[in-house]
């Protein structure tokens, strides 16, 4: 399966707002949160949020500050479009 990712903040940040969902908040001593949902396209999804990099003016291809969105594209189920998301984050994050 197809995961597609955006790794612009506001576009990420408004395509989870139109879903219907607040900013993601990450909780007190740690510094990355995801949460799971599905697109207004009805598409599975997951927003990732970070913090804690030391700000650049560019990404230099390195971890960054802000959201990211993925979306699971062609999958044959949500449930399955889900778990591969969860796959994808855990792998990015080395989990």
């Amino acid at each position: 399966m197809k995961i597609g990712v955006n790794i612009t903040h506001a576009e990420a940040l408004a395509a989870y707002t139109a879903a219907g969902h607040a900013f993601p908040t990450i909780p007190a001593g740690k510094n990355t949160i995801w949460h799971h949902f599905t697109t207004v396209d009805g598409l599975p999804a997951v927003i990732l949020n970070q913090r804690g990099m030391t700000p650049e003016a560019t990404d230099n291809e390195q971890e960054v500050n802000g959201c990211l969105l993925a979306i699971a594209l062609e999958a044959p189920t949500p449930e399955a479009g889900q778990q591969a998301l969860e796959g994808w984050v855990q792998d990015m994050l080395e989990l």
